[in-house]
């Protein structure tokens, strides 16, 4: 019961009080392949995966994607994900996303503040099986668009011209809530960006890989959640930013990438996450959140024209183990 309770809190303080983090729920739609590096991927997801951490990222996907995710949230809660990717006149990728957070059976206790301690422990006594249950669903519908910039650098007739990438993004959000009778509805936007340099480029260092920069504004205005009671919650900009350096491996047919992020906390703490990819067929993740250590691994599946992405993410969370599992189907090479 007590973990029931913890979890329903977590999931739903923006009920509480109108702070900070009215649309902390979001933060369970982070996708496995986040999951499994840490809860990193403001600067390495790719495709669909990366609306819920940074929208530019989705430009760097294939031209068409389908997106389905499940995560039993530590066997109270649960959380699930579908979305759909394309690209349109050749420049602009496009992404709806859908995920829901939701909690079964809450029970519903009566307020016994009035009572005294003896009338308390006999009301407990004899209605500890009676007491009545609501449901809680937290949905949001996510609407991006990410186009992929490419910036020619001349730094005059002494040195090398060389390109940096510049995947750009944003999203508007559509938020609802439904607790105990009571709903609740808002509307927030995301913007991303990422900035690619070539390593080798800028220090000289051969065979050297690509440093990636990437921010991500979440709630780039302050978000209103208002509830049919009257009470309205505000879910303010949050900042992500982070840095990866992406390194092939060309003896090894892979490429290994190391990243920071920072952790939406007051004080400037980091998340670090590790991926392994072999011959772009196999992933291996393994990361440190705020939390706890956590692992998982990726994998391609060619199925004729189409390909298939089973990501699998564990996580030795406090509260108990976490699983989360996504599937990703896409119908085309990068554009």
């Amino acid at each position: 019961m007590t973990k029931r309770l913890i979890i329903i809190i977590l999931l739903t303080i923006s009920s509480l009080s109108a702070g900070k983090y009215g649309d902390a729920f979001m933060l369970t739609a982070y996708p496995a392949a986040a999951m499994g590096a840490g809860h990193v991927g403001v600067t390495n997801l790719t495709g669909i995966r990366s609306v819920p951490m940074n929208p530019a990222g989705l430009s760097e996907g294939e031209r068409m994607e389908a997106f389905l995710q499940y995560h039993s949230l530590y066997g109270l809660g649960f959380q699930y994900a579908l979305g759909y990717k394309n690209l349109y006149a050749d420049v602009w990728h496009w992404a709806v996303l859908w995920n829901r957070v939701g909690v079964n059976d809450i029970e519903e206790h009566p307020d016994l503040s009035s009572m005294t301690p003896l009338e308390r422990r006999n009301f407990v006594r004899t209605n500890q099986d009676a007491y009545s249950t609501f449901n809680s669903r937290e949905d949001l519908v996510t609407l991006t668009l990410a186009r992929y910039l490419r910036h020619r650098i001349d730094l005059g007739w002494q040195y090398d011209t060389f390109y940096i990438d510049n995947p750009i993004g944003v999203s508007v959000k559509v938020l609802h809530k439904s607790m105990g009778g009571e709903t609740a509805h808002g509307i927030g936007a995301d913007a991303g960006f990422r900035f690619i340099v070539p390593g080798n480029e800028i220090f000289y260092i051969r065979n050297l890989g690509d440093f990636v920069f990437a921010m991500t504004a979440q709630n780039v205005y302050t978000t209103g959640i208002y509830w049919s009671t009257g009470h309205v919650d505000q879910a303010r900009m949050r900042l992500l930013w982070g840095v990866a350096l992406d390194q092939p491996l060309h003896f090894l047919y892979s490429d290994l990438r190391l990243m920071i992020q920072n952790v939406l906390l007051d004080e400037p703490t980091f998340r670090w996450g590790i991926e392994w990819e072999i011959m772009d067929m196999l992933v291996f993740r393994l990361g440190k959140d705020d939390l706890s250590i956590n692992a998982g691994a990726g994998f391609r599946f060619p199925i004729g024209k189409i390909n298939l992405i089973l990501d699998y993410a564990f996580q030795d969370h406090p509260l108990d183990v976490g699983h989360k599992i996504s599937l990703t189907l896409t119908g085309g090479k990068k554009p």
